[in-house]
C-alpha cells in the first residue's frame, strides 16, 4: 500500500530522512535508502528507526503516484521500479545477473535474456541504456537514458586497481607529481601535473563536464 502520512522531522532517523523512500513490494512497504553510511549509492532496505550519520531532513513523504516499487530478483537482490511499470514487469520472473560492479535484473523468454531497463525503456538495438546512478537494479525512468556505448563509458565509474582513488588520476613516479588525463573523442588528453591527489580530480572534473556533458562521472559531484 502506498505511504501517504508525512514523515516526521524530529529525529534524525531513516523513516524522516530525504535519502530514504517507501517502497511497495510482494508483501507489506518497507523503507529502503541509497545514501546509509558505507553503502553509499546502493539502494538497501533500512529499519524505521535507525540513525545514520548521512541523515538528511526531510519534510514529507513521497506522493502516491510516485513511490517506487520493488520486484524481488534471485541472489537476495531487488529491483527498484516506477509505480506506472510495475503491473507490466512482475508477469515474468527476474533473475540478478552480476555485472562487474552491480546487478541487473533479467528474464529469459525464447533462450533470450531480456533486461528489465531495456524493456522498460523500449531501447532500439544500437543504443545502451545508461544508469545514471550506476546502480543497474534501480530501473526508475528518472534513472535510466539512452545513450550511445562512448556516452555509457563517459559515465562509468573509477577504473579499479589504479594508485588514486579518482577517477582520471594517477601518480607520477617520476615527477613525484598527481597528473590528471581524459580521453575523449578516442584521444587522451593529458590535464596537467598537480601537487595534490585532489587537485588533479577537480581538473579532471572540469574537463569532463566540457567534454562529457551530463555523462560525466564526476570525482565531486556535489560541487557540480
Amino acid at each position: 500500500m502506498p505511504i501517504e502520512k508525512p514523515r516526521r522531522i524530529t529525529e534524525p532517523r531513516c523513516d524522516n530522512c530525504s535519502f530514504s523512500t517507501f517502497a511497495t513490494g510482494p508483501g507489506r512497504p518497507v523503507l529502503i535508502c541509497r545514501q546509509k553510511k558505507g553503502d553509499e549509492g546502493r539502494w538497501k532496505t533500512r529499519p524505521l528507526l535507525q540513525n545514520c550519520p548521512n541523515f538528511h531532513s526531510s519534510r514529507a513523504a513521497n506522493p502516491a503516484n510516485s513511490t517506487p516499487r520493488l520486484i524481488p530478483l534471485t541472489r537476495g537482490q531487488f529491483a527498484i521500479v516506477d509505480a506506472k511499470d510495475y503491473p507490466a514487469l512482475t508477469k515474468f520472473t527476474w533473475f540478478a545477473e552480476g555485472g562487474e560492479r552491480t546487478y541487473y535484473a533479467v528474464r529469459k523468454q525464447n533462450g533470450k535474456s531480456i533486461k528489465m531497463h531495456r524493456q522498460i525503456t523500449n531501447a532500439p538495438p544500437h543504443l545502451v541504456v545508461d544508469h545514471i546512478d550506476h546502480n543497474g537494479r534501480n530501473n526508475r525512468n528518472a534513472n535510466l537514458r539512452l545513450a550511445t556505448f562512448t556516452q555509457n563509458c563517459q559515465n562509468q565509474r573509477r577504473v579499479s586497481n589504479k594508485t588514486s582513488r579518482y577517477k582520471g588520476v594517477y601518480w607520477n613516479k617520476r615527477l613525484k607529481k598527481w597528473a590528471a588525463q581524459i580521453t575523449a573523442n578516442k584521444k587522451t588528453h593529458h590535464l596537467g601535473y598537480h601537487k595534490t591527489e585532489e587537485q588533479a580530480a577537480k581538473t579532471y572534473d572540469a574537463a569532463a563536464r566540457k567534454y562529457h556533458g551530463n555523462f560525466a562521472s564526476l570525482n565531486f559531484p556535489k560541487n557540480a
